[in-house]
C-alpha cells in the first residue's frame, strides 16, 4: 500500500496498463530514475546512441522499453526469490545451527550482500562435507524450484542438478548396506578456511571407488551451484527500473505516512482558533509567543509551557511574567 501510495510510477506494475493511459509527467518521472541514467549510460558505452535518443525523445518508445523491462525485471526477481528459497532449504538440511530465516535473506539480497554473505560460504563448505544421504534430500527440492521459475536464458537448468540426481541413486544403489551413507573425502573447516590455505583431500585405504566418485559427484554440484549463485543472486540496484518494483523505504511515501508530532504543535499553537473557537483569538493575525498577555485563555498558556517543557523547539526569549 505504501509503495503504491507513494509512487506514481507503480502504474506501470499493471499488466493491462496502456500508453494512452499515462501521461508526459510519467515518461519524465522515468527518465529522472537512477537506474534509467545508468541503462542510458550502458547503452552509450556500447555505442547504442540511437536506442539512448528513442529513449529521451519519445514517449511512445520508453512506454514499450518501461513494460518490457518490467516483465524482465519480474522474471529475474522469481528466480532471485527461487535462489533464496534453496539456500534456506539447503542450510536447513545441512546446517545444526537454527534455521535461517527467509525475511533475512531476503534483506541480504536486497542489500546486495547475500552472493558473498557468510551464510553462502558457509552453505557452500558445508555441501562438500556432505553425505549421500543429505545431498539424497536436497536435490528434489533444487530441481523443484527450478521447474516453477519462469524461461530464461540462463546457462542452468533442472536437468543438469537432475543428472546428478540420477547419478547418485546409482551410486548408492551399487554400494552395500555397510558403506553407506557415501561421505565425502573433502575436509574443510566449518568457519570458511581451508587448512594450510589449500584444499585437503584424505584419502585413506579403505576408502573405495564409490566414495572417490562420490566426491567428484559434489564437486560437480558444489560447482553448478556457485555458477548458479552467480548468475541468480544479482544486486537489485543492477534492474533496470528496479525503483518501480522494490518498496523502497527512503521513497516520497514517508513523507506521507509518518506523524508530524512538531509540525501538528506548531500549527495548533499558531492557530488556536481552529480548534477552540473562543471569541479572544483572531482568524487573521498569527499568534506570536512574545505577544501572549494575561487577557489570553489558559489554554494557550499551559499549552506553550508543555510545549517548551517536551523542548520540541530550541528555548524562546520573552517575559516570564507575562505567563
Amino acid at each position: 500500500m505504501c509503495h503504491f501510495h507513494g509512487n506514481p510510477l507503480s502504474i506501470f506494475l499493471a499488466e493491462d496498463i496502456s500508453y494512452t493511459q499515462l501521461n508526459h509527467d510519467h515518461f519524465e518521472a522515468l527518465r529522472t530514475l537512477p537506474s534509467f541514467r545508468a541503462h542510458a549510460e550502458s547503452l552509450l558505452n556500447s555505442n547504442h546512441t540511437d536506442h539512448v535518443r528513442q529513449l529521451l525523445q519519445s514517449d511512445e518508445f520508453l512506454f514499450t522499453s518501461a513494460v518490457e523491462a518490467i516483465k524482465a525485471g519480474r522474471v529475474q526477481v522469481s528466480w532471485l526469490l527461487g535462489a533464496i528459497r534453496i539456500i534456506q532449504s539447503t542450510r536447513t538440511i545441512l546446517s545444526t545451527k537454527s534455521p535461517t530465516l527467509f525475511s533475512y535473506l531476503y534483506i541480504e539480497a536486497l542489500a546486495g550482500t547475500l552472493l558473498g554473505s557468510p551464510t553462502l560460504r558457509e552453505l557452500l563448505l558445508l555441501l562438500k562435507k556432505a553425505n549421500s544421504d543429505m545431498i539424497a534430500a536436497i536435490l528434489p527440492g533444487i530441481v523443484d524450484t527450478l521447474i516453477t521459475m519462469p524461461a530464461r536464458d540462463i546457462a542452468i537448468s533442472p536437468d543438469d542438478f537432475q543428472d546428478i540426481t540420477n547419478e547418485l541413486e546409482t551410486l548408492t544403489s551399487n554400494a552395500d548396506a555397510s558403506h553407506l551413507p557415501l561421505k565425502s573425502q573433502m575436509n574443510h573447516d566449518f568457519l570458511g578456511k581451508v587448512a594450510s590455505t589449500t584444499t585437503c583431500w584424505k584419502v585413506t585405504s579403505q576408502q573405495n571407488d564409490l566414495e572417490v566418485a562420490y566426491s567428484d559427484l559434489l564437486s560437480r554440484l558444489h560447482a553448478l551451484l556457485v555458477e548458479y549463485f552467480e548468475q541468480v543472486v544479482v544486486s537489485v540496484d543492477s534492474i533496470f527500473l528496479h525503483e518501480i518494483l522494490f518498496y523502497d523505504v527512503k521513497g516520497a511515501h514517508r513523507d506521507v505516512f509518518t506523524p508530524k508530532v512538531r509540525f501538528a504543535i506548531e500549527r495548533a499553537l499558531g492557530t488556536p482558533w481552529d480548534y477552540l473557537g473562543c471569541g479572544c483569538c483572531s482568524s487573521k493575525v498569527s499568534l506570536r509567543l512574545s505577544a501572549i498577555s494575561t487577557a489570553s485563555p489558559l489554554i494557550h498558556r499551559i499549552l506553550i509551557k508543555l510545549f517548551l517543557s517536551l523542548c520540541l523547539i530550541p528555548p524562546l526569549h520573552f517575559d516570564r511574567n507575562q505567563l
